[in-house]
């Protein structure tokens, strides 16, 4: 397709979906140029993660997302109206050890973002967008996916979960006044070796540890419930901390 951004946006497009390969080239503006009340779907994906317009493509949404998956190498930044059925997107390279420079990004956009309900992000990035849950003050869920790592090299097939950065849940439950809950979505795409019962004990225990410290109203997902049903977790229920439906 050949854009002409000379020319107005035709008054039927209701649907832009425009994907790049070159590197640098920032497809936001594109929507800015082209943006109508007709527009109701706009997805957008390119390389490179500097979107001077991301402001503006944000706009004034009534149901905004910030969505970053870090593990296929993507980060996407996702909002929803104004108005019943309009939804954009935009989706760019990234790498997970980039957080900090998206943060920048993100404040760079915060009168837009006020109004964010949902935020989505691995844990391993949580440290870095501290600062940005902190200017969300309409902020009711914070999805955290929490991911096992495996070890390839070993025999059998083993995995490991990055304990240590649970620590990051306090902080941010703190700065977030309004949050309701958190989702904690335990995830291991290894098939050889499936989180088990001793995963979800030994994270009932570091959560209460971290109930001690403040943390509450948290909600594990994604253990099978046959591997959670005899799994003691009375230690945190004080601290509304349970397992929900994987």
């Amino acid at each position: 397709m050949r854009l002409d951004e000379t020319r107005p946006a035709p008054h039927s497009l209701r649907k832009l979906e425009l994907r790049t390969s070159a590197a640098g080239y920032d497809l936001t503006r594109h929507y800015v140029d082209w943006r109508t009340d007709n527009l109701h779907d706009v997805r957008l994906d390119q390389k490179t993660s500097v979107l001077p317009q991301l402001q503006q493509f944000v706009g004034a949404p009534t149901e905004p997302h910030i969505l970053i998956e870090y593990g296929l190498g993507r980060a996407c930044i996702f909002a929803r109206g104004p108005g019943a059925g309009h939804s954009r997107s935009v989706t760019f390279l990234d790498d997970e050890e980039d957080a900090a420079c998206v943060a920048s990004m993100l404040l760079d956009a915060e009168p837009d973002l006020r109004g964010v309900r949902c935020v989505q992000v691995p844990i391993y990035t949580l440290a870095s967008l501290l600062r940005v849950l902190a200017v969300l003050p309409e902020l009711r869920c914070l999805s955290v996916f929490f991911k096992a790592y495996s070890d390839r090299m070993h025999t059998p097939a083993s995995h490991h979960l990055p304990w240590a950065m649970l620590s990051n849940l306090v902080p941010a439950q703190n700065l977030c006044p309004a949050l309701e809950e958190i989702d904690l979505e335990v995830v291991c795409w290894n098939e050889d070796c499936p989180l088990t019962s001793d995963d979800a004990r030994e994270l009932s225990s570091q959560l209460a540890v971290l109930g001690d410290h403040g943390l509450h109203d948290v909600c594990i997902k994604g253990f099978p419930e046959e591997i959670v049903r005899d799994v003691d977790a009375s230690h945190v229920d004080a601290f509304g901390v349970y397992f929900g439906d994987s």
